[in-house]
């Protein structure tokens, strides 16, 4: 894995996790594995497609993909098996840095 794509999963994992934690899911993985299942079966809802949109506009801005790129990128970071690493290290810097995001 390239450095880069490191980067990429981590800002998927920081807008999952803010938005997971809008939810009721009970876990943040259950909630990855019926995100990535929305996303490969094309149904998503409409709260799931604005989760995507700002997941999208946001790989766009900091790294410039193009929206089939981060489609990629997402769908790899929902199928890894290192979501709960990169989960926490998301609580980790909200604990040490919390003003960055709120």
């Amino acid at each position: 894995m390239k450095k880069i794509e490191r980067f990429i999963f981590l800002s998927i994992c920081e807008i999952t996790v803010k938005n997971y934690k809008k939810t009721n899911y009970l876990t943040y993985i259950n909630y990855c594995n019926l995100f990535r299942a929305s996303i490969n079966d094309k149904s998503l809802s409409a709260k799931e497609t604005l989760q995507l949109i700002s997941i999208l506009d946001y790989l766009k801005k900091i790294y410039g993909l193009t929206d089939v790129e981060s489609i990629d990128y997402i769908i790899k970071f929902l199928e890894s098996d290192n979501i709960l690493d990169y989960q926490r290290c998301v609580e980790m810097m909200e604990i040490y840095y919390p003003k960055s995001f709120n």
